[in-house]
């Protein structure tokens, strides 16, 4: 009986929270070894799994020492978007930064994370 319900609760949680955007590769992304005053970055692709257009409303970082860009228009049903993290190396060693990236019309964000070592 336990078991019954466990399985169902997985299965509602699936029915209702469907994923709408799903990450092409991962959330997490490893720069490895920078050099200091120089610019890293990284595209995160995203689908569109959803039956209406989503847009991009903002991305939010932990620190001024990383920043965004991202696809402004709206990516209709089927088709990809992408999040440019982008890190400034400015101080040496190890770093392990978020970005917050809220999507119009959907609650909560996806937290995207970069991490490397600066030499």
């Amino acid at each position: 009986m336990k078991a019954f319900f466990v399985l169902s609760f997985v299965f509602i949680s699936k029915l209702c929270f469907s994923q709408d955007i799903v990450w092409q590769d991962s959330t997490h992304f490893d720069f490895g070894d920078v050099k200091i005053n120089t610019p890293a970055y990284h595209d995160f692709i995203f689908r569109n799994n959803s039956k209406q257009p989503i847009t991009v409303e903002t991305v939010r970082t932990t620190c001024t020492c990383t920043d965004s860009e991202w696809t402004g228009a709206a990516v209709p049903p089927g088709g990809t978007g992408r999040v440019k993290a982008i890190f400034n190396s400015h101080e040496l060693g190890y770093f392990n930064k978020k970005l917050k990236v809220y999507f119009k019309d959907i609650k909560g964000a996806t937290i995207l994370k970069v991490e490397g070592t600066v030499e």
